[in-house]
């Protein structure tokens, strides 16, 4: 259900943006890898779906856990190291 909190984040989020000088694309980015980000299992259905389909013998949910917090932490390094370059290709003022 992703979807959703795409669409209902961006139609909040865009006319603020724009007003402040951030390009559409460069927001939409931010917010698709803030959605991708989850604490519990059950938020995310294709780490159910891949959990399942190994009954659970492939990884336990602590190793999920700490997968999802290490992507965290490199989309947030990514979205930064990504500023100065969206300045430089006009997307953020």
């Amino acid at each position: 259900m992703k979807s959703p909190a795409v669409i209902l984040a961006m139609l909040v989020l865009m006319p603020v943006a724009s007003d402040i000088g951030i390009h559409p694309g460069a927001l939409l980015l931010t917010v698709l890898l803030g959605v991708e980000t989850w604490v519990f299992p059950y938020q995310n259905t294709s780490y159910l779906l891949a959990y399942a389909s190994t009954e659970g013998k492939a990884f336990s949910h602590a190793q999920g856990r700490t997968l999802m917090m290490a992507k965290f932490l490199v989309s947030v390094v990514a979205l930064l190291v990504s500023i100065p370059y969206w300045k430089m290709l006009g997307f953020i003022n």
